[in-house]
């Protein structure tokens, strides 16, 4: 059972990061979670916001998202859904994490949806547009 549906348009590494926290949803809620804040990070890093600083230290997911959202007017609303997605995987990265199942999925609708207005969305738009000129 996938944690969410994974748009066809979608780059690699969400598909993987989907997986990852589909397979170990009901085992370990908080590392679903983390997982699914981690497919936050690798969207990113397929959008070329590098994962390293100048100096080779990481970059803190905020900091990356921040610049992907600074770098188009029309993606603040697509990054507060994952700002909402990298606080639950925040929290379920601490060892004493109680985040529930249902909580988890909550989380991947939030993500689902940020994932439906990049990818879903423009697809359905184009595909709008070529029934428009039949």
């Amino acid at each position: 059972m996938l944690v969410m549906p994974i748009p066809n348009s979608a780059p690699d590494e969400v598909r993987e990061g989907v997986l990852r926290a589909s397979r170990v949803l009901f085992a370990d809620p908080g590392l679903a979670a983390t997982a699914l804040r981690a497919t936050v990070e690798r969207f990113l890093t397929s959008e070329s916001v590098s994962a390293t600083n100048s100096t080779g230290r990481f970059r803190s997911a905020h900091e990356r998202i921040e610049e992907w959202r600074d770098a188009d007017p029309n993606r603040p609303p697509v990054a507060d859904l994952f700002f909402a997605a990298k606080w639950l995987g925040n929290a379920g990265t601490h060892e004493d994490s109680d985040l529930s199942t249902i909580e988890v999925l909550d989380g991947a609708r939030v993500l689902d949806e940020a994932f439906h207005r990049l990818f879903t969305g423009p697809d359905i738009d184009a595909h709008a547009q070529t029934i428009k000129r039949s």
